[in-house]
């Protein structure tokens, strides 16, 4: 009978763990897609400034050419790269996140609509995004850009 009520009680402890973990581990994901939006919210708007808060300290961001910067190297290269983007407006897509308890790997698509000369214009790159957890905050560790060509 012991073993039974033993048995019981391991089984819904394993439940509840894990139901606890589901739990944060969507909280977590949702960290990291509002981290995403506010990413490209501050892209959109050119704040690179703000980009580099976003960002670990071993922050690197792989260009599309294989350029590799760190994140304050990355806030000056948009800035020269985007200098005659206007109007910009990303669209993210398709967003698929595997979190564990301090690392974190997003997957997706950002379709990009701007204005370059007057004219309107689009790319689409799917990216790679590593995420670091410092502390009880989610950053962006390495991120990751590979144009989609049609």
């Amino acid at each position: 009978m012991f073993r039974k009520i033993f048995i019981y009680f391991l089984i819904a402890t394993f439940a509840l763990l894990s139901c606890h973990t589901a739990s944060n581990q969507a909280v977590e994901k949702k960290q990291i897609e509002k981290l995403i939006t506010n990413y490209n919210l501050a892209f959109d708007a050119k704040r690179f400034d703000q980009f580099v808060s976003f960002c670990h300290d071993d922050f690197r961001f792989f260009t599309l050419d294989g350029q590799i910067f760190d994140k304050k190297g990355t806030a000056s290269f948009l800035n020269r790269i985007l200098e005659e983007w206007s109007e910009i407006q990303s669209q993210v897509q398709n967003v698929e996140i595997d979190c564990e308890s301090h690392l974190a790997c997003a997957r997706y698509t950002v379709v990009y609509n701007y204005q370059m000369d007057g004219l309107p214009n689009s790319m689409t790159a799917r990216i790679t995004a590593i995420f670091k957890k410092a502390g009880n905050k989610w950053q962006m560790y390495h991120y990751h850009m590979s144009r989609r060509y049609f």
